[in-house]
């Protein structure tokens, strides 16, 4: 897939990846939810970055590490990864809206 996109799975293997490792950030009954092969996946992805934004920041930092972890290019090419280094160079420390620029892709 490319650098901009995800495939539908590589969000399965990051709901499967939050669910297994932290049941406590997704449910089986919220996996089950965000990858319903009846939705779009452009609406599960939204559906899913909206609950981890509801959440805290832990659970947005695994969202993170599972994003890196299945899809690299992806990740290191986001907005708030570059914003991150920027931060990190001045200072230390995350945002708990380091989630904020994941929304582009939920937008047309």
């Amino acid at each position: 897939m490319g650098h901009g996109r995800l495939s539908e799975q590589q969000v399965d293997k990051i709901i499967l990846q939050l669910n297994r490792y932290y049941p406590q950030i997704l449910s089986n009954k919220d996996a089950e939810k965000f990858r319903n092969p009846k939705a779009s996946l452009r609406v599960r992805l939204c559906d899913l970055l909206g609950h981890l934004q509801r959440s805290n920041e832990r659970d947005c930092q695994e969202f993170y590490r599972a994003l890196y972890i299945h899809a690299q290019p992806l990740h290191r090419c986001l907005p708030s990864r570059r914003t991150l280094r920027k931060c990190m160079s001045q200072s230390s420390g995350l945002s708990i809206n380091l989630l904020w620029p994941h929304l582009i892709l939920c937008s047309p």
